[in-house]
């Protein structure tokens, strides 16, 4: 029974139009199948699935062996399941036994090429690499999309962004720091008022030892009126070590996306994700309203130009303070979901 146009049963009476002189036009997949054999089941659906993101470019044909005898013997099938691809009227490759994924689109590569994922999808994918920070790549799918319209806003407005993120470091117009601070409560908000009226554009740190804590910072300056050089000196001045990681690829490239890890001695954690306004002075309106009363056990944030910043952060709050939490975050306003179940977050972190 056929799905689509693309997949079809083939008798030994239609064999040679459906699958031999369509093969000239494009590849045909034909897969050789039996009722009762069960890894033909499985295999089915699967490619099934791979023809259809084709969309056309590839076909398949299948093939009943307990019926259609004169087609087995013809190409001689022993075995079941047997997938056979058929180019230019002739078998150029294929496969016995069940086989993963993997191997079949690795099989079907050489042969024909997928179709360019639709605009929509292209642009969700730059969205997606932009978010994760890997401006380079976001930039190259975007060129792609304006070679095609280049009057598509989205499009252009996402890669003005691109071109704005790159810049800020390009153009020294952010610093990377790793800044050491006590583990305890009120440190995160003592450093933001060490940086002052700065745009924190990057905030990663997870809870390590009870000494001290290492947070990864971005922090937004000006090659004149407000260098780089003046942001560290004023925070060593205030007695907070600091490792200027502007200028090294890993940090910048790596070391910023795996910040974390599981931290065993931390005890009572509740874990949030927010939506901060983004606008100078929210992250420290944030610590402010919680009043030092609890120590933040992990935080990660990073400025995208978007109208709100998505962040995550922990609280290492006890059984009988969860409602005065509760109020605080309430009295804060910014929208938060509580993570603390999430199984990711158990996983990977907790």
């Amino acid at each position: 029974m056929s799905q689509t146009p693309f997949i079809f049963d083939v008798t030994s009476a239609n064999f040679e139009q459906l699958v031999l002189e369509n093969s000239f036009h494009k590849p045909v997949l034909v897969d050789f199948w039996a009722e009762w054999c069960a890894p033909c089941k499985a295999l089915m659906p699967l490619l099934a699935k791979i023809t259809e993101e084709y969309q056309g470019e590839l076909l398949l044909a299948k093939v009943n062996c307990d019926i259609e005898q004169e087609v087995v013997a013809r190409f001689g099938v022993r075995s079941l399941p047997t997938v056979v691809l058929f180019k230019d009227g002739q078998p150029v490759d294929g496969f016995a036994g069940a086989q993963p994924e993997s191997a079949i689109r690795a099989m079907l590569e050489p042969h024909v090429q997928l179709p360019p994922a639709p605009e929509a999808d292209q642009l969700e994918a730059a969205q997606a690499l932009f978010a994760e920070g890997r401006i380079g790549e976001a930039e190259n799918l975007l060129k792609q999309l304006l070679a095609e319209d280049n009057e598509n806003a989205a499009v252009l407005i996402l890669y003005a962004r691109c071109l704005a993120e790159r810049a800020e470091l390009g153009e020294k117009r952010e610093a990377i720091i790793a800044v050491t601070i006590p583990e305890q409560p009120g440190s995160f908000k003592r450093f933001c008022q060490a940086v002052g009226k700065r745009q924190i554009t990057e905030f990663n740190y997870r809870y390590h030892t009870d000494g001290n804590a290492h947070i990864f910072v971005g922090v937004q300056t000006h090659p004149e009126l407000d260098p780089r050089s003046a942001l560290i000196d004023h925070l060593r001045k205030q007695d907070f070590p600091v490792l200027d990681l502007t200028d090294n690829e890993l940090a910048k490239l790596h070391i910023r996306h795996m910040v974390g890890g599981h931290a065993d001695a931390v005890s009572s954690e509740r874990v949030f994700r927010f939506e901060f306004p983004e606008r100078p002075g929210a992250l420290f309106n944030f610590l402010n309203r919680l009043g030092g009363h609890w120590n933040i056990s992990m935080f990660h944030y990073r400025n995208h130009g978007a109208a709100h910043g998505r962040v995550l952060a922990a609280l290492q709050v006890p059984d009988d303070e969860q409602h005065l939490l509760s109020e605080a975050l309430d009295e804060i306003g910014y929208p938060y979901w509580d993570e603390t179940e999430n199984p990711a977050y158990q996983l990977f972190l907790g």
